[in-house]
């Protein structure tokens, strides 16, 4: 951990902050029965409500990832964050301090909504942003569902920062991905893909029924994506694993020098 780099820890409280906020604030305008969306004829489109929902939080990520992640890697979540330590990309002092930064980040977040939008964000319809499988889907399909979308989006990002001719789209990819995940994976487990925020939800509205699906389904998914990577590479001859770099920049070009790439 370098003193040079906690402008990094900050980006990664508030890039995690920024996403709570932005979830938080567009549910309680599509779903609250006090919003002003209510009393109009898109309250009985809850397909178009997600939809929304799902384009928002795709700009959100789509922002950030282009706006901070040549300086920080915008992980904005713990998954991403140990798959870059798996592959030797971040230093094992840099993982913790961004670690803190992306869970004190998401608890201080829904601290500040609890205490400034009181009742809304408590309502039953919004339930302080838990993260949990809608009426009629179980547990088993939530782990599922959050294992495969973790396995999914790790997958796809290291493949895509490998590439020279994608890793310039990474920020659009990612931001594509998020809202496919919303769109089609909600209903299952909430779509959460993302410990720091479902610990923070939980652990305001002390709800922790469910948390253990939103940490072990992440990281198994996390952890076999980076292991099947590994194996792609080496079958291409170069080694998954490299020197670690500076804090972040895990999103931007200034990785691409020590991030193995199929082109040669």
């Amino acid at each position: 951990m370098s003193k040079n780099n906690w402008s990094f820890y900050v980006m990664e409280a508030l890039a995690i902050a920024g996403f709570m906020l932005t979830a938080a604030f567009t549910t309680i305008f599509l779903e609250h029965p006090d919003s002003p969306l209510a009393q109009t004829q898109l309250a009985v489109h809850p397909v178009l409500r997600s939809l929304i929902l799902a384009a928002v939080m795709g700009i959100y990520i789509f922002t950030i990832a282009s706006s901070i992640g040549k300086l920080s890697g915008a992980h904005a979540n713990p998954m991403l964050t140990w798959a870059f330590f798996r592959l030797k990309k971040i230093t094992f002092a840099d993982v913790c301090a961004y670690l803190a930064a992306q869970f004190l980040g998401a608890i201080a977040t829904v601290l500040l909504l609890k205490l400034t939008m009181g009742k809304l964000f408590e309502h039953p319809l919004i339930d302080y942003s838990i993260t949990k499988p809608k009426p009629g889907h179980s547990l088993g399909s939530a782990f599922i569902a959050e294992f495969v979308i973790s396995f999914i989006f790790v997958i796809v990002t290291l493949f895509v920062l490998s590439s020279k001719k994608l890793e310039k789209s990474n920020a659009i990819i990612a931001g594509l991905l998020i809202t496919l995940f919303l769109i089609f994976e909600l209903p299952y487990s909430g779509m959460s893909m993302n410990p720091a925020r479902s610990f923070a939800s939980a652990l305001v509205a002390w709800k922790w029924e469910e948390i253990w699906v939103y940490f072990v389904g992440p990281i198994l998914g996390m952890l076999l994506a980076t292991e099947i990577f590994k194996v792609w590479q080496k079958s291409l001859g170069v080694d998954a694993e490299g020197k670690p770099v500076i804090s972040g920049n895990l999103f931007g070009s200034m990785v691409i020098p020590d991030f193995p790439s199929e082109e040669k």
